[in-house]
């Protein structure tokens, strides 16, 4: 079962970024980047998560997911601090 959602999550991942950077301007792409965000979170993947949810901040600050992205990003810094540096 978390084998075929890690599958799930890599065949998500690039049809997520290619909406967003073939269609930068669409209403889809900050939700796209949310999307990317969340999966990325549940891979562990901090700073690609990271660097989603501000991108959303970054380049599309009027759009209603603004929010939301802001919110991961506080979390996500608390996960990250409470998350041991390799060889620690």
């Amino acid at each position: 079962m978390i084998c075929a959602k890690r599958q799930e999550t890599r065949e998500a991942l690039p049809k997520l970024s290619s909406v967003v950077d073939e269609h930068p301007e669409s209403a889809f792409a900050p939700t796209a980047l949310l999307l990317s965000g969340v999966l990325r979170l549940q891979n562990q993947e901090y700073a690609e998560a990271q660097e989603c949810f501000q991108r959303i901040v970054d380049f599309f600050p009027d759009n209603a997911e603004v929010e939301r992205a802001k919110d991961y990003f506080t979390n996500l810094e608390g996960v990250r601090s409470s998350v041991p540096e390799s060889g620690e």
